[in-house]
């Protein structure tokens, strides 16, 4: 979404008692939000300077427009902003669309208040609801469901944002590349599938075996589509 238009429809009057910040790094998206919150009275905060306030509301593209590997890196800003903020202030995640089974779970561990796809924040009328009264509907906890997320190994405790910040600080993006780009050995491998599987908190999708007295974890299948999926890399299709 670029440009908010305004509808017929009436906007309640006044705005949100506090500052709201944009995020986005698509600037033609940030704009359109932007030039519509001012057209509606909102007082405008900068994120990154935490001026002239800490904001009241915050609306975070879930979306990288960059180029990211993690293609929904939207997702740990606004964790990052939850951390900084603490929770006085709303954040709301925009998405592209919600059709990721994951994306729900990603928002619920960056301590996000709502998720909506932005097509249904297209005009004046719906940015105002987003930002003084958004729809409990549209709460992460709400959006997640359990059968969907049974497939991946999934709860909604799990962490999968650290999980793929684990990858890029080892450095093996490229092995979850199809086909893959970089190659461990034996051990390595073994060791990060554990580091994986601990901290994004999944269990095994499918019947695993394991050795006598060892830990039964995700298979690597398991954690190559799971990653693809949580980093916005792969359609949300059944593992095979």
């Amino acid at each position: 979404m670029g440009e908010v238009r305004a509808t017929a429809q009436a906007v309640d009057a006044g705005p949100v008692a506090g500052p709201v910040a944009v995020v986005d790094d698509d600037e033609w998206r940030r704009r359109g939000l932007v030039d519509g919150l001012r057209e509606l009275g909102h007082e405008l905060a900068d994120v990154a300077a935490l001026a002239p306030a800490d904001p009241a509301v915050v609306i975070v593209a879930a979306d990288a427009a960059h180029g990211h590997w993690d293609r929904l890196r939207g997702l740990r800003t606004a964790g990052d902003l939850r951390a900084r903020l603490g929770d006085g202030a709303r954040i709301v995640v925009l998405a592209d669309h919600l059709d990721n089974p994951l994306l729900p779970v990603r928002a619920i561990e960056a301590g996000a208040d709502h998720l909506y796809p932005r097509a249904e924040v297209h005009d004046l009328a719906s940015l105002h609801a987003v930002v003084r009264a958004p729809s409990p509907a549209r709460r992460p906890a709400a959006l997640a469901d359990p059968l969907r997320l049974r497939p991946f190994g999934v709860t909604p405790a799990s962490r999968l944002s650290a999980g793929l910040a684990l990858v890029e600080q080892r450095e093996v993006t490229g092995l979850f590349d199809d086909p893959p780009t970089v190659h461990l050995t034996r051990r390595r491998s073994i060791t990060l599938r554990r580091a994986l599987a601990t901290t994004m908190a999944v269990e095994p999708a499918g019947p695993v075996t394991a050795a006598r007295n060892q830990a039964v974890r995700p298979t690597w299948h398991q954690l190559r589509r799971l990653v693809a999926v949580a980093r916005g890399a792969a359609a949300a299709l059944p593992l095979s």
